[in-house]
C-alpha cells in the first residue's frame, strides 16, 4: 500500500508540474532489451524505462496546462507515443511490419527492412511511425481514434521536448517535415471514413 501511495504521489506531481526533472537524452538511452516475458536485473534498464513513462506523464500535464488539450485525448496520444518509442527501441515494429497490411504500408515492400537506430531517441521517424500506426489500424473505430490522436499530438510532443531541452528547433522542424507525407496519407485514409469527419480534421497538422 505504501509503495502504491508513493507511485500515485509521484504521478500526480509529474502531472501537475510540481516537480520537473532536468532530463538528459542519456536518461532514455535504453540498453538492449531482454526477451518478452523475462525479468531483468539490469537496474539502469528499469530506471530508463520508468524515465520514458515519467516524461510522457509530464507531457500529459503540459498538454493540459499549455495547450488546452482534453485529458481523454491527451492520455490516448501519450500512451501510444510511449508505446511507439518503446516498441521502436525493442525492434518490435520492424518485426511486426509483415504481419499487418494496413493502408499506410507500401504494397511493394516484400521484405522486412534492416533494423536501424533512430536519428533521435525520442523523435518519431516516418517509416517506423507509419508501421506502428498501420499495426493499430485493424478496422475497429477505436483504433482509428488512437491513430488520429497520436499523429495529432506529435507536433505538441516535439514542442514539449524542445521546451525540456531534449531537442532544438531544427530537430523539431526536421521531424515535422519528414512526417508531412505520412500526414497526407492519413488524411486520404480518413477522407473515406464518413462516420466521423473529425478524424480527417485531426490529422491536418
Amino acid at each position: 500500500m505504501v509503495l502504491f501511495q508513493q507511485k500515485l504521489a509521484d504521478y500526480i506531481a509529474l502531472l501537475t508540474g510540481s516537480i520537473q526533472r532536468e532530463w538528459q537524452l542519456g536518461d532514455f538511452a535504453l540498453d538492449h532489451p531482454t526477451p518478452r516475458g523475462r525479468s531483468t536485473q539490469n537496474e539502469p534498464e528499469v530506471d530508463r524505462t520508468q524515465n520514458l513513462f515519467d516524461l510522457t506523464v509530464e507531457f500529459l500535464g503540459y498538454l493540459q496546462r499549455e495547450e488546452g488539450v482534453p485529458l481523454s485525448k491527451s492520455e490516448l496520444g501519450r500512451e501510444q507515443i510511449q508505446h511507439y518509442i518503446a516498441a521502436r527501441h525493442a525492434g518490435e515494429i520492424e518485426h511486426d511490419e509483415q504481419e499487418f497490411a494496413g493502408p499506410l504500408r507500401s504494397k511493394k515492400q516484400k521484405q522486412r527492412p534492416k533494423v536501424t537506430a533512430p536519428e533521435h531517441l525520442l523523435c518519431p521517424d516516418r517509416r517506423t511511425l507509419d508501421a506502428y500506426l498501420a499495426g493499430l489500424n485493424l478496422d475497429f473505430s477505436p483504433r482509428n481514434y488512437r491513430i488520429a490522436a497520436t499523429f495529432e499530438l506529435v507536433p505538441a510532443w516535439l514542442r514539449f521536448l524542445e521546451s525540456r531541452g531534449l531537442i532544438d528547433a531544427g530537430r523539431r522542424e526536421q521531424t515535422l517535415d519528414e512526417l508531412s507525407a505520412l500526414g497526407h496519407d492519413l488524411r486520404a485514409m480518413f477522407a473515406k471514413y464518413q462516420a466521423d469527419p473529425a478524424l480527417q480534421q485531426a490529422v491536418r497538422g
